[in-house]
């Protein structure tokens, strides 16, 4: 429209703030906002208005952590993460981002396997596979808890070569339970 000034104004300028020619969007942390964008068209002494309703899709929460599991051996011909017998071991937790905290909860799958500590001392119980869980205390996606997983193999001994002998054995020790 030849004449017509057009402006604009923002329902909440702390997520979408209006400078003349340009507008700043400022994605909120949590949960997306609402915002209503309003246009007015000036021509003379006539005037329109427009609403247009916008969300800003909120920053997205980091999604991972990951369980360092650097202190235990890993057998590269089996593909396997190894824990001996008797054996503790410190894990420890990587995280994505600042945003969610190292604090998690530990737990294992199969408890006469291994055990542990609330500090991510993982010690070596009984033969066979285990999964270690670490849950973020503080980091929820989508209402579902941040959470690392690793499986973990108890062995009587790890070197590579007696590997496969130790997860015979574990099988062959669980036999009886499925017969």
């Amino acid at each position: 429209l030849e004449g017509a000034v057009t402006t604009w104004s923002s329902s909440d300028t702390s997520i979408i703030a209006l400078n003349g020619t340009y507008a700043e969007v400022f994605r909120p942390s949590g949960k997306d906002a609402n915002v209503t964008l309003t246009a007015t068209v000036t021509q003379g002494e006539k005037t329109e208005t427009k609403d247009f309703a916008v969300v800003v899709k909120a920053l997205e929460a980091p999604t991972a952590i990951e369980i360092d599991a650097t202190k235990l051996k890993y057998d590269e011909e089996a593909g396997k993460y190894l824990l001996k017998l008797d054996e503790e071991v410190q894990l420890d937790i990587i995280v994505e981002s600042e945003e969610i905290s190292k604090e998690v909860k530990w737990h294992v799958s199969q408890p006469s396997r291994a055990s542990i500590s609330e500090d991510g001392k993982l010690k070596g119980k009984g033969l066979g596979k285990v999964t270690v869980t670490a849950t973020s205390t503080t980091g929820v996606v989508n209402g579902k808890s941040v959470k690392a997983e690793i499986e973990v193999y108890v062995v009587e001994d790890t070197n590579a070569g007696t590997v496969l002998n130790n997860n015979r054995k574990a099988i062959k020790e669980q036999l009886p339970l499925f017969v």
